[in-house]
This record gives structure tokens, sequence and C-alpha cells, in this order.
């Protein structure tokens, strides 16, 4: 358990990175933290409850606290990109466009999709009975 919650940290480096490019005028300012992406929460909170249950001071009922927050933040970033992107749907004046090219394209195709496949097992693992 304590390595499938840990994964989650990865999303620090992705959200520094967007807080970044936005600021580079890349990323529309809506998807950083400085916006309405509050995603870096789960990453930064993964250490320390990753800590927490490798010691067994966490119980089971508290990590599916943080993996339901988590997928929540998620959602939430993933609802904000969808709006902003220049289509029908767009409700952010400032047009997510910059995942279409490389290598930015590996944010939506490979690294949310980590994050919930990530928060999937986490779900799997707290399915199983406990050891």
């Amino acid at each position: 358990m304590p390595w499938l919650v840990g994964f989650q940290a990865f999303r620090i480096l992705v959200e520094i990175f967007l807080d970044w490019g936005s600021h580079e005028g890349l990323v529309p300012p809506q998807m950083t933290f400085e916006g309405r992406n509050w995603d870096i929460l789960t990453g930064i909170s993964a250490v320390p409850v990753a800590w927490l249950a490798a010691r067994g001071r966490i119980p089971r009922g508290g990590i599916l606290a943080w993996n339901l927050l988590g997928v929540g933040l998620l959602v939430n970033i993933v609802t904000i990109a969808m709006l902003s992107m220049p289509t029908a749907l767009q409700r952010f004046t400032t047009p997510n466009t910059f995942v279409t090219g490389a290598p930015y394209v590996w944010l939506p195709t490979f690294l949310v999709q980590a994050a919930w496949f990530g928060h999937l097992l986490v779900f799997r693992r707290l399915a199983q009975p406990a050891d």
C-alpha cells in the first residue's frame, strides 16, 4: 500500500511544470495551482500518507478518504482541461491547446492515465482483506 500511495507524488512535478508553463504563457492559468487546479495537494499529501501507511499508523479508512480526495482533485482538473479546450464546450477564455503538441501530449495521454490507474490500484488493494 505505501508504494501505491507514494506513487502519486509524481503529481508534484507535473503541477510545478504546469505552473512554470503558465508563467511562460504556454499553459492556461486556470490549469495551475494558482488558478483552479489543486491537484498538487494529492502529490504533496502522498508522501506523508505513504509514510504513515508503511508504519501501519493510518487506518484503511484514512487511506480511502485520501484516495477519494485524490480522485476528486483529478476529476476537477480533467474537467477544467476539457472546459478549456477550444470547442463548443469551452468555458474559459484562455484555451488549452498546449497538450496537442510534443512533448506536452504526454500529459493527457500518459500522466493523467497513470494517476487514474494509481488510484484504481489503491481502491483494489483496499477491497482486499487486510494483511
